[in-house]
């Protein structure tokens, strides 16, 4: 089973690009974004705690953020709870989600 945290910001609306730097930013900023989609969806659970508000480089609000990723988590802990019942049942019967995803991607 493959738990997730997605703590990444939603793309921002850019329709002021002046320069090619820009663009370039843009582009990996979209490429990064389509990356973290394919992750995402190859999770079972993804937990999304409410940081966006916070820059990547604010090393102040660390309380706050980890408060927030608990929040998230225990809002989830149910759904958790019901993969876990899910996997075990999975396994005693031989199915194995390890071996799909390794027989699809490699």
């Amino acid at each position: 089973m493959v738990v997730a945290s997605d703590i990444s910001q939603e793309l921002d609306d850019t329709t002021g690009l002046q320069s090619g730097l820009n663009v370039l930013i843009r582009a990996n900023a979209i490429k990064a974004d389509a990356l973290k989609a394919f992750h995402c969806r190859l999770a079972d659970l993804v937990i999304r705690p409410q940081v966006q508000h916070v820059h990547w480089a604010d090393f102040v609000e660390g309380i706050r953020l980890i408060e927030s990723g608990e929040a998230a988590a225990e809002a989830k802990l149910a759904d958790l709870r019901a993969l876990l019942d899910r996997a075990r049942w999975r396994t005693r019967l031989g199915f194995s989600r390890g071996k799909r995803l390794a027989k699809a991607f490699f």
